[in-house]
């Protein structure tokens, strides 16, 4: 556990935001744990307020509105673009007022997943969070539910440097983007003029005692697979492989966790007796989430539901042991069958054998950086429809040339299955390292001075709005992207570490009036 050498003095003024007992219960818990040496109230009662506002990606009203709705109460400015980005602008300090301005980033939507069996309207609903231990610390986490803490936490700690009233800093910008979890949507929407930062502090990394200099970039990808169905004299059953742990498609493709949708395709294909038909299967989330679940429904040949059954249990047992370490509880149930016309033998076929060819796989790793991946393609949902089963997936990867290889080698499977090749959709810039960074240099310095350790630099495997935001707003010189400990994001298992709040905001801190007094 490490102590920040430099402290101001906690904050423990209420805002009033929170409206749930569990947000304010948890609250409670949080000033009153020895983690919270360095809690800040503010801080972590904005975080909870944004833990019980709906803001899925897509569904953008609530969340803005909270954002409006604080910046008014402060006094602050605050603007909504069309794609409802928000920019709130906090005037510098007196004295301060040349110095180059500094935007603080975050985004405002979240991957909205459910424990299996678990019902959550995300577009109405808040979260639950809760206190929990684990690994030897402590954590805040949402019940049944992702947290959100990803990219929640941004976008508190930028909203409670605003009310920071001793902190000498010069011009400063929150801009929370929208929609950043399918696609950087909000990031790639910004026009010339929305902000003014030079200098960009995104707070969307999850790792404590890191800086982010790099990340990945990448595109999304639907497969539409024609299928025709037809009658079929056959009993219906209704297949549920769940519980596997799911997780990022970039940060955790490496560890080798099981993809359900495609273990699914694995199950039948060596289950289902000839003759058998499939009529769906369905699952997945979200594009930048490993599937946890998927629901298959096939239609038996009279006689051959026992044998299907044992077959199917017997490979599961066997799957089980091959994702002994990374998906422990991996689960089968039978369950209600979905009633539709069965696909026709060639469909089903088809489906089988296109399903199988689709990748879940690190494609290649950086010759730069030690153990990072620099090219991955992750096949996550599968939706089965009347006349097509319509496949959603993404590659990602740091260099435009790979990106260009994996998807070339989709439009060579595509055209040896008689689909349709696929656009790249929601495609976004990589961000390149900068061993120059000035940004780099004082974040390193500072992070030193506040944690009394050195940081650890590296690039992420996944997508930043850095790249973006470099690329499309001219003002954007320099960036550099940190945060406090979050794990297992786009999941259920999602937390984040109470201990490395407080140092993460006194770091924020730091770095913002290190430039104020360098560039006065």
């Amino acid at each position: 556990m490490y102590v920040p050498k430099t402290r101001s003095r906690p904050s423990r003024r209420s805002l009033n935001l929170l409206t749930t007992d569990a947000a304010k219960n948890v609250l409670k818990q949080l000033s009153e744990l020895k983690e919270s040496k360095d809690y800040n109230q503010t801080v972590w009662e904005i975080f909870l307020g944004l833990v019980e506002t709906p803001r899925p990606s897509y569904h953008h009203t609530a969340v803005v509105e909270f954002c409006k709705k604080f910046a008014a109460d402060h006094k602050l400015e605050c603007r909504v673009d069309e794609a409802d980005n928000v920019c709130i602008t906090i005037p510098a300090t007196p004295g301060y007022e040349n110095v180059p301005v500094i935007g603080l980033q975050g985004h405002s939507d979240i991957v909205g997943v459910a424990e299996s069996g678990f019902t959550h309207n995300f577009k109405t609903d808040p979260l639950v969070p809760r206190i929990h231990d684990m690994e030897g610390e402590k954590w805040v986490s949402a019940t049944n539910t992702s947290l959100g803490a990803d990219n929640g936490i941004a976008v508190a700690a930028g909203l409670a440097i605003a009310l920071e009233k001793d902190l000498k800093h010069g011009p400063l910008e929150l801009l929370i983007t929208s929609d950043e979890e399918v696609g950087l949507l909000g990031a790639a929407a910004l026009k010339d003029g929305f902000i003014k930062s030079v200098f960009v502090l995104n707070l969307d990394s999850e790792e404590e005692l890191a800086i982010c200099v790099g990340c990945a970039g990448g595109f999304v990808n639907h497969f539409h697979l024609p299928i025709t169905r037809e009658a079929h004299e056959g009993e219906l059953v209704g297949m549920k492989l769940w519980n596997l742990t799911g997780g990022h498609t970039g940060v955790d493709i490496p560890l080798g966790r099981g993809n359900a949708l495609l273990l699914s395709a694995r199950i039948l294909k060596a289950c289902l007796p000839e003759g058998g038909r499939v009529v769906a299967v369905n699952g997945g989330q979200a594009h930048n989430a490993v599937p946890r679940e998927i629901v298959s429904t096939v239609s038996l040949p009279a006689g051959t539901k026992a044998e299907f059954v044992k077959k199917v249990e017997a490979l599961v047992d066997v799957i089980r042991e091959e994702f002994r370490k990374t998906d422990p509880e991996i689960k089968l149930d039978w369950v209600d069958a979905e009633k539709m016309t069965p696909m026709s033998a060639e469909s089903t076929a088809k489906f089988l054998n296109f399903a199988l060819q689709l990748p879940f796989r690190v494609y290649r790793m950086s010759q730069a950086v030690e153990d990072l991946v620099q090219t991955s393609y992750a096949i996550t949902i599968s939706e089965s429809k009347e006349t097509e089963v319509v496949f959603t997936g993404s590659a990602r990867s740091d260099a435009k040339a790979q990106l260009d290889a994996v998807y070339n080698e989709l439009c060579g499977l595509c055209a040896l299955a008689g689909v349709a090749a696929p656009e790249r959709e929601d495609e976004y810039p990589g961000w390149p390292a900068n061993a120059d960074s000035y940004l780099l240099k004082v974040a390193e310095k500072k992070h030193v001075d506040v944690v009394g350790k050195k940081a650890a630099v590296y690039a992420i495997h996944a997508g930043l709005e850095c790249g973006l935001l470099l690329s499309n707003c001219p003002c954007v010189r320099d960036a550099v992207s940190i945060g406090p400990e979050i794990r297992s994001p786009h999941s259920p298992s999602e937390r984040l570490m109470i201990r490395t709040v407080g140092p993460f905001y006194e770091f924020v801190k730091a770095v913002i009036t290190h430039i104020a007094e360098d560039k006065k």
